[in-house]
């Protein structure tokens, strides 16, 4: 029979704390501020606004009949063509839009 004080004293041994806690006293680094985060929640956002318009126009027209063969279809119609190889260009070269890039920044710091 155990009496009360050793069931306490072998209970209240300091435990070796789990993943969870070790997560909280060591946080991890912030990969994008708040401010990133909000522009990349209201671009989904619009993107979601779309994707539910488009999709109340398929089930106007459709229904809610199965029919996965011709909504795959209806759906590669909805997305546009890929970017043309001088887009694409740009877009790695960071001068998308932006009439700059930063490509000549990066060949002085990898020097």
């Amino acid at each position: 029979m155990l009496r009360p004080q050793w069931v306490e004293a072998a209970t209240s041994a300091k435990k070796k704390p789990g993943a969870t806690e070790r997560i909280k006293q060591n946080l991890p680094p912030k990969l994008f501020t708040d401010a990133e985060i909000d522009t990349i929640g209201k671009a989904a956002a619009a993107q979601r606004t779309k994707a539910d318009a488009l999709f109340a126009k398929w089930t106007a027209k459709h229904g809610t009949t199965r029919d996965d063969k011709a909504f795959a279809a209806w759906a590669a119609e909805q997305i546009p063509a890929p970017p043309s190889a001088k887009e694409r260009t740009a877009e790695l070269h960071g001068s998308a839009g932006t009439g700059r890039s930063p490509r000549g920044r990066s060949r002085v710091r990898t020097r």
